[in-house]
């Protein structure tokens, strides 16, 4: 599942020669997880298959006067053509046994069947429209449910064959994301939508208690914190909205935690 998906993607990557790749138009299996992603993408792009080109010389400056001496001169010359020469080159041919332990080290990521990402793989378990997403993220992965494929979605901004979610404002990317959290919140305090996931990022002035105004009020918040954050303050405002005036009951909050020790020292 994974490592076909992951082995899609990469060749829908190797496909496009440079060239800009629509996501909407590649089908994956599963979900991608982002761990591997990043992984194979430095493996590939960094991972050395051929002998570095020859380093072209440094050519000094010519000087305002010219120079002192035929011999000067001559030297800036060759140290000119040279560099023109070392321009031209091809470049270096990749040798077959480090493509081959590259190939070997991409298929070993592909094997560690690392988790997908968090907030697409909560949304697939949850489904989109159970849950309502305040992020700052521009797409997400999401299951089609008449094909079983996973495809990239932009969240705003798409083409016309996608959801536009009402904003058909002319406004920038940071207005049209905000307007969408704006709506998706809405979603959630009425009741629509159950599940409500913030980031850090959309964590300012939005409420989410069980407000008495609102028509899912009588539901008792149930709050997971995950990843808490380092600065004492942040943490208070990311626990203060579901916390707030006018609540019909206090929320349950839940600290999630792992073994690690640069989680464990804050919880």
């Amino acid at each position: 599942g994974m490592q076909i998906a992951l082995e899609e993607l990469a060749e829908s990557l190797r496909k496009s020669d440079g060239e800009k790749i629509d996501f909407d138009d590649v089908a994956l299996p599963c979900l991608v997880s982002t761990c591997s992603s990043i992984m194979m993408n430095f493996v590939r792009n960094h991972f050395p298959i051929a002998l570095p080109p020859p380093e072209a010389p440094k050519i000094p400056a010519i000087p305002p006067n010219g120079f002192p001496s035929e011999a000067e001169r001559a030297e800036h010359q060759r140290l000119s053509l040279l560099a023109d020469r070392i321009a031209q080159m091809p470049p270096p041919a990749p040798i077959p046994e480090l493509v081959q332990r590259r190939a070997e080290i991409l298929e070993s990521i592909c094997r560690l069947n690392l988790p997908p990402n968090p907030l697409d793989d909560i949304i697939d378990r949850l489904h989109v429209d159970n849950v309502a997403e305040m992020t700052g993220r521009s797409g997400r992965i999401l299951k089609d449910e008449k094909t079983g494929m996973y495809r990239y979605v932009k969240r705003f901004g798409g083409p016309s064959k996608q959801k536009s979610y009402g904003l058909s404002m002319p406004v920038n990317k940071e207005d049209e994301n905000d307007r969408l959290n704006i709506v998706e919140k809405r979603s959630f305090m009425d009741g629509k939508k159950s599940v409500a996931i913030i980031s850090d990022a959309a964590s300012t002035g939005i409420s989410l208690h069980a407000d008495t105004r609102s028509k899912a009020g009588h539901k008792r918040r149930v709050h997971f914190t995950i990843e808490l954050p380092w600065a004492a303050d942040k943490a208070i405002q990311q626990l203060g909205r579901t916390h707030r005036t006018f609540e019909r009951s206090a929320p349950i909050y839940k600290m999630v935690v792992t073994e690690l020790g640069g989680e464990r020292r804050f919880a």
